[in-house]
């Protein structure tokens, strides 16, 4: 299926987000911008390349990864529950629908530890970008909402080169069937406004 996907450059993904961020600013004063898909899909590459140009605020779903006693076997069990949704829906969501700053604690999924805390002042234009961004729970806070794909071969090479031969295990046995599982049963790839391959030159 993923083969039959048009492959975007990345400028053209841009310049198409722009354009809907936009039309968006026509008739609101703020826009924000939902970024899911698969692993090594590109999400990052094409968030920070829109924050850069568009001065946005950029929250990354990475910071709200399972701490170590979250991470319970009925919890895994959950589709769509591989992420802090409790913290999530209170530091971002709640705030987004406010019109509010943001001010939320990064979590550290290498070291397991809390972090430093970002604040995020009310933008133009905020990017959500990362696994699980475009959950049910909060699809609703989204203006524009936008799913990358990949195929099989490209996400295990581009996992191996960006995490190694041991973490691409990981991803390929623990993660990626979870985030799969996600996909599959709450159709974000159908349900979102814009479907993205990047072509990774």
């Amino acid at each position: 299926m993923t083969d039959s996907i048009k492959e975007w450059s990345m400028e053209e993904a841009i310049a198409e987000v722009n354009r809907r961020i936009e039309i968006v600013l026509l008739h609101k004063e703020a826009v924000v911008v939902g970024i899911d898909g698969r692993s090594a899909a590109g999400k990052s590459w094409l968030a920070e390349r829109l924050a850069q140009e568009r001065g946005a605020g950029l929250i990354r779903m990475d910071h709200f990864f399972l701490q170590t006693g979250q991470r319970t076997e009925a919890r895994l069990a959950e589709t769509g529950g591989n992420f802090d949704q409790e913290r999530f829906l209170f530091e971002v969501i709640d705030p987004l629908r406010k019109g509010e700053d943001l001010h939320y604690q990064e979590y550290d999924c290498r070291d397991q530890k809390m972090k430093k805390w970002i604040t995020i002042p009310r933008n133009k234009v905020t990017v959500v970008e990362g696994a699980y961004s475009l959950h049910p729970l909060f699809r609703d806070v989204y203006d524009i909402s936008a799913f990358l794909t990949v195929d099989k071969e490209t996400q295990s090479r581009r996992i191996f080169e960006r995490n190694g031969v041991q973490q691409q295990q990981r991803f390929l046995k623990e993660w990626i069937p979870m985030e799969e599982r996600y996909i599959k049963e709450m159709r974000v790839d159908q349900t979102s406004d814009l479907l993205i391959r990047l072509r990774f030159d």
